[in-house]
């Protein structure tokens, strides 16, 4: 649970980054349409927090880091390259759906804003990479030396 939080906060630094440097745009003659700004912001940060779910789910089930981190980039490279493909390629197009990147900025969010299935789709995703994470540490056994393995205490 605590690296959950940590995970989320860490998620919405991007995102409230590029909002904060939005602030600034009126100076140069920009004028952003806000509500789709922020829901995309806000979608960023679940499409972050998403990944960052994969890498600790595959920690959980007793990956080292290495093999969490090379797993989770390996699924946002593909989340990433399904979703800048789909505009060209037929065939990725179909598939686009199975994207989170889609989900959260490559369907004109910027301009239309994040509909309501995209966010149950950012929201129940990481959702259920976390279930899935807790559920694996909660199995898990720790080694005592001079005694038995224990279950980990949550």
């Amino acid at each position: 649970t605590q690296k959950t939080v940590v995970l989320g906060l860490l998620a919405a630094v991007v995102p409230l980054v590029s909002v904060l440097t939005c602030l600034v745009g009126p100076a140069f003659g920009m004028h952003p349409d806000w509500g789709p700004l922020l829901a995309t912001s806000a979608a960023m940060a679940l499409l972050a927090f998403d990944l960052g779910a994969v890498a600790l789910l595959v920690g959980a089930l007793g990956g080292g880091r290495g093999l969490s981190l090379g797993v989770a980039s390996a699924v946002a490279g593909a989340a990433y390259l399904v979703s800048s493909l789909a505009p060209v390629v037929e065939t990725v197009h179909r598939l686009r759906w199975l994207s989170p990147f889609q989900w959260s900025v490559g369907d004109a969010q910027l301009v239309d804003g994040v509909g309501g299935a995209q966010w149950l789709l950012l929201v129940t995703l990481g959702v259920v990479l976390v279930a899935g994470g807790a559920w694996a540490v909660r199995r898990r056994e720790v080694y005592r030396p001079g005694g038995p393995c224990m279950p980990v205490a949550m």
